[in-house]
């Protein structure tokens, strides 16, 4: 399906262009989802994220996102606040997270290459 194809794309995407921080950046700041040279790089690190937060840590997830979700619109957090609530709800830090989502996105490649 579509779908599939599209999720391959970004997953291999992820695998073939994260550099180590990519995820503690957008996790910080929305600047490089912004960035026009950097958009498809954080757009496929946000994806990765997010399939592996909703795999593996749904429920915190859902946490995340309701605190999102009291945010006043075009509220700026600062990198440190961004960091905090993230660690604070994951029970860890962005980086170890980061470690995470690298290896479930190169293990699911493998396994969607030999399919």
């Amino acid at each position: 399906s579509s779908d599939v194809c599209s999720s391959d794309l970004r997953l291999d995407h992820f695998v073939a262009h994260h550099r180590q921080g990519d995820i503690v950046a957008i996790i910080g700041s929305d600047e490089r989802l912004r960035a026009v040279e950097s958009t498809l790089d954080a757009y496929a690190a946000a994806w990765a994220l997010t399939r592996h937060l909703m795999e593996t840590r749904k429920p915190q997830f859902v946490e995340y996102l309701r605190l999102q979700a009291t945010k006043q619109p075009l509220e700026e957090d600062t990198a440190a606040g961004r960091l905090d609530d993230f660690g604070r709800i994951f029970g860890t830090t962005a980086e170890a997270i980061e470690q995470e989502v690298v290896k479930s996105a190169a293990r699911l490649q493998t396994r969607l290459r030999g399919r």
